[in-house]
C-alpha cells in the first residue's frame, strides 16, 4: 500500500505538520509491523498524479477563512481519484485564526463532500510573523495571534496514529 501525504503551505509551518503526519503514520505501521505500507509526504504543488497512491491526506493552510489555491485547484483537478479512495483533509491556521472564524474554512466541505473524504481536521500551526507580508500581520494581530505559537503535537500525533491504523485496518482487509 502507497500512502501520499500532502500539503498546501504559504509560510512552511503546514508542510510542517505534513511532514509531522508522515513521519507518525510511518512509525505506526512500523511498530505494528505494517512494513508494506510507503508513506510519501510531498508538497502539493509538486504532486502530478494521485493515482500510484492507495490513500491521501491533503491539507492546507488556511488564510482568511480559506484553504490555499494550490490546495483547492489539487482537490478539483483529482477529484474523482481522490473520491475513490480513503482521504482525509486536513486545515491549519493559527490557534486564534481558527477559532476566530468559529467554523471549519469555507472551502472544506465543499472538498469534503465532492471526494467522500474520510474525515476532517482543524490543527492549530505555528505563527512565524517574520515570515509573513505586512497584510498577514493584520491578520495575525485581527485575531491575537501570538509569535512562535506552535500546535498541539499530541493532537496531530493522535490524529495520524489513528489514520495510521485505518490504514493498517485496510492493508488486512485488501490481503485478504
Amino acid at each position: 500500500m502507497r500512502v501520499l501525504v500532502t500539503a498546501s503551505s504559504r509560510h512552511g509551518a503546514t508542510a510542517e505538520i505534513a511532514e509531522r503526519l508522515g513521519r507518525r503514520m510511518r512509525q505506526v505501521l512500523q511498530e505494528e509491523e505494517h512494513l508494506h505500507v510507503q508513506v510519501d509526504v510531498e508538497p502539493v504543488e509538486t504532486v502530478r498524479s494521485v493515482e500510484a497512491y492507495d490513500a491521501v491526506v491533503l491539507g492546507s493552510a488556511v488564510y482568511m477563512g480559506h484553504w490555499l489555491a494550490p490546495a483547492r485547484r489539487f482537490a478539483s483537478a483529482h477529484e474523482r481519484e481522490l473520491a475513490s479512495k480513503p482521504l482525509w483533509l486536513f486545515s491549519s491556521g493559527s490557534h486564534q485564526e481558527m477559532s476566530f472564524s468559529g467554523r471549519d474554512p469555507a472551502d472544506v466541505n465543499d472538498i469534503s463532500q465532492a471526494t467522500h473524504a474520510l474525515d476532517h481536521r482543524v490543527l492549530p500551526e505555528r505563527v512565524d510573523r517574520g515570515a509573513q507580508r505586512a497584510s498577514g500581520h493584520a491578520v495575525v494581530r485581527a485575531v491575537n495571534s501570538a509569535d512562535g505559537d506552535y500546535p498541539d503535537l499530541s493532537e496531530i500525533d493522535d490524529w495520524a496514529t489513528r489514520i495510521a491504523r485505518e490504514l493498517a485496518e485496510l492493508g488486512r482487509h485488501s490481503a485478504a
